[in-house]
């Protein structure tokens, strides 16, 4: 999940006109867009590998890890309503920030960087703005005698405030509240890494030959087991996190959590160990990462990264 090399990075600006704007310029799907330059923090390429994130809004491919901190990656093809590029085909992130926030915006290929003035600027039409969507378009310039029209993105419709941060930073149950790591249980689905507290895990086993269907029930409830002498329910993670499904194996496991008075069992592709991680490795999940995933434990000697589970949230129903 860790950039590749930086294709481009922010350097002191150039001397411009008095009352230009700079600009970096992109493609997105054959039209081209722009970024205020001092929002700009560098352009990377493409991973090779991306951490895939459940739950997250549709137009949130994934994370990467940049100079040892997670970013959401936000696909603006997605975004904009449009079909993903063809397999194969090149892509850039652009990485955008504040100075609370940082972002990367997957792009098709990078332009120039522009130095346009005022005057050849104009706002967006109201009929053309997007109200409530993920990327706005806050400007519109004309360039070469108005041949050339460059949509200027809305870098704070981006760059959304950890506003839900505080909430996922605090202690973890089960966690040493005045030491400085962190249990967790870990397991694997498809090709991401997560962690449940060790305390919500009341324990860990084979997945049953038969287990008991229930009719009318949502897709991704499995069945119920007898366990103990106790019914527990069955919930196949793989299909609630919507990743492609697999056959049975002797590596899955059923890893059974408790979370106040609900009890449920989830079936994992495997459970790899009991990790202690220290607190200074944890932060709260990119604001733009939705559902269960509450933090992130950025591993950076290991160039690991995994995905910490709330576990409350994990089993309410709409998850």
């Amino acid at each position: 999940m860790n950039a590749t090399s930086s294709v481009w990075a922010q350097s002191s600006p150039e001397p411009t006109a008095a009352g230009d704007l700079r600009l970096v310029s992109f493609m997105v799907a054959g039209a081209e867009y722009a970024m205020p330059v001092e929002r700009v923090r560098e352009i990377v390429q493409m991973p090779e590998r991306v951490g895939t994130v459940p739950g997250a809004d549709t137009d949130v491919v994934g994370m990467m890890t940049l100079r040892r901190q997670v970013l959401p990656m936000v696909c603006l093809r997605r975004a904009f309503g449009l079909a993903d590029r063809p397999d194969g085909a090149p892509a850039r992130v652009l990485v955008i920030a504040d100075e609370t926030v940082m972002i990367g915006m997957v792009i098709d290929a990078v332009r120039e960087v522009l130095s346009v003035d005022h005057g050849c600027i104009d706002r967006v039409p109201a009929l053309l703005a997007r109200n409530g969507g993920t990327v706005g378009i806050e400007a519109i310039c004309r360039l070469g005698d108005g041949e050339r029209l460059v949509s200027v993105l809305s870098a704070d419709g981006l760059l959304n405030r950890a506003t839900a941060a505080d909430a996922g930073s605090g202690d973890a149950e089960g966690g040493d509240a005045d030491g400085e790591d962190e249990q967790f249980v870990v397991f694997r689905l498809a090709s991401e890494e997560y962690g449940v507290p060790v305390a919500d895990v009341q324990e860990i086993v084979r997945v049953p030959d038969d287990l008991t269907h229930l009719p009318r029930t949502a897709s991704h409830i499995e069945g119920v087991v007898n366990l103990r002498g106790s019914v527990l329910p069955v919930i196949n993670q793989r299909r609630r996190f919507g990743l492609p499904t697999v056959e049975r194996n002797d590596r899955q496991r059923i890893v059974v959590l408790t979370a106040g008075n609900v009890r449920t069992g989830i079936i994992v592709d495997s459970v790899t160990e009991v990790l202690k991680i220290a607190r200074a490795a944890i932060g709260p999940a990119p604001d733009r990462i939705a559902g269960a995933v509450s933090r992130v434990a950025n591993l950076a000697a290991q160039s690991r990264l995994v995905l910490l589970l709330e576990v409350g949230r994990l089993l309410e129903a709409k998850i």
